[in-house]
């Protein structure tokens, strides 16, 4: 069983092909990909700061 995923698995981990993959890329649509990871990985450190200051706030007025 575990034989039949073993190919994909080797496939999947293959760096030489992922750097040539990334090397064949059109710089522009690389461009607007790593522009929407930086949104996302952003979004998601406000997110977590907001709920962190809420979090605190919240535990200061119940001090008070």
């Amino acid at each position: 069983m575990f034989g039949a995923h073993e190919g994909a698995v080797k496939s999947f981990l293959d760096f030489d092909a992922w750097a040539e993959w990334f090397r064949s890329v059109d710089t522009a649509w690389l461009f607007l990909l790593i522009l929407a990871s930086v949104i996302a990985v952003v979004g998601f450190w406000s997110r977590s700061l907001r709920m962190h200051k809420t979090k605190h706030s919240e535990e200061d007025r119940l001090r008070s």
